[in-house]
């Protein structure tokens, strides 16, 4: 009798396989206003960056309803942007809590893959020079070697 019921039991769920998946999140769901107060970068940069980490983020198959880029970069920029708990970000983006947190960690390491090739200091006094003449030059703004979030820093 109990190899009979696991047996039915395994065969309603393949018969009956309802999963329910809720409605993720979406660029095109969101406002442009939306979108800065979501993630704190404008249209245009979110795109940019869904294009770069695409390689990194995009899975290999369609399998288990895979997250889209755009879905783990809107979660991991919220994160970053927003700094909530992930499964209050779970909520509005629809996903799980464990979605957001794999999507977050993939999304800061695909990130932190492209640091050298867009944050980059100066290799020796030269080169240090050149870069405090071109912000004097530009922005009237002496012994400056570079900026973070249009935000001076003291270092």
């Amino acid at each position: 009798a109990y190899n009979n019921s696991l047996t039915m039991a395994l065969l309603y769920a393949l018969v009956h396989n309802d999963r329910v998946y809720k409605e993720r999140i979406s660029l095109h769901d969101l406002s442009d206003n939306e979108l800065v107060k979501f993630t704190r970068l404008p249209r245009n940069v979110v795109n940019e960056l869904c294009d770069i980490l695409g390689p990194s983020l995009k899975s290999a198959t369609s399998r288990s309803h895979a997250l889209p880029v755009e879905t783990q970069v809107l979660a991991g920029l919220q994160f970053l942007g927003t700094g909530s708990f992930q499964w209050v970000m779970g909520h509005t983006t629809g996903m799980s809590q464990s979605s957001v947190h794999k999507s977050v960690l993939n999304t800061v390491n695909a990130l932190a893959n492209l640091v050298p090739y867009f944050i980059k200091f100066p290799r020796d006094r030269i080169e240090l020079n050149n870069i405090k003449q071109q912000f004097a030059t530009v922005d009237r703004f002496p012994n400056v070697v570079g900026a973070v979030d249009c935000t001076h820093i003291n270092l």
